[in-house]
C-alpha cells in the first residue's frame, strides 16, 4: 500500500513538472492560436485505483484514453489520455472533487487542460466542465484559455471547445 502511494506520488509530481514545462516551451512561440476548435472524444479505455480504504476515497485515481475526431461520430485524427485524483470527498451521498489533466494530441500539436470537477460520488460527471487550457505543442504552442466540456448522452462521449485567448 506504501509502495503504491509513492508511485501515484510520484507521478503527480512527473504530471505537475510536465504542467509547468509546456506552457515554458510555449513562451517562445511566435503566434497564439486564436478562436476556437471544436472536437468529439470517445473513451475507449478507463482504468480505476483505489487506494486507502475500499470505495471512492480521497487519493484514489482515474485514467482513461480515447480517440478525438472533428465531427460527431467521425473519423480518428488524434488521441486523448487523462489522469485524475479524487481531492475531496463528501461520502455516503455526497460529492466528490476531482482534479483531472487531460492531454489531447491533435494532428497539428497538443493542447494540455486541467480543472477541478464536482460529481456525486460514484458517478461519471454530467454536466458542463469548464478547464483552463495550460499550453500546447505545435500549431497550438503559447496556448491559453478554457476547454469547455459537454458530456454526451452515454459516459464515453464529450464535445470540447477550445476556446483560445490572447
Amino acid at each position: 500500500m506504501r509502495t503504491s502511494r509513492i508511485l501515484v506520488s510520484a507521478m503527480a509530481a512527473g504530471t505537475l513538472a510536465i504542467s509547468l514545462a509546456v506552457p515554458a516551451q510555449a513562451a517562445v512561440s511566435a503566434a497564439k492560436p486564436k478562436g476556437s476548435l471544436t472536437v468529439y472524444t470517445h473513451q475507449t479505455q478507463m482504468n480505476v485505483l483505489d487506494l486507502g480504504a475500499s470505495g471512492v476515497t480521497v487519493g484514489d485515481v482515474t485514467t482513461g484514453s480515447g480517440t478525438v475526431a472533428t465531427s460527431a461520430g467521425g473519423k480518428s485524427v488524434g488521441t486523448f489520455a487523462y489522469r485524475s485524483e479524487n481531492v475531496s470527498v463528501s461520502i455516503p451521498g455526497g460529492n466528490r472533487n476531482v482534479l483531472s489533466t487531460t492531454a489531447y494530441v491533435l494532428p497539428t500539436g497538443q493542447i494540455l487542460t486541467q480543472g477541478l470537477i464536482s460529481a456525486p460520488g460514484g458517478t461519471a460527471p454530467v454536466a458542463t466542465q469548464t478547464r483552463v487550457i495550460l499550453g500546447g505543442t505545435g500549431k497550438y504552442a503559447g496556448a491559453s484559455g478554457t476547454a469547455v466540456m459537454n458530456p454526451g448522452a452515454n459516459q464515453t462521449d464529450w464535445t470540447i471547445t477550445f476556446r483560445f485567448v490572447s
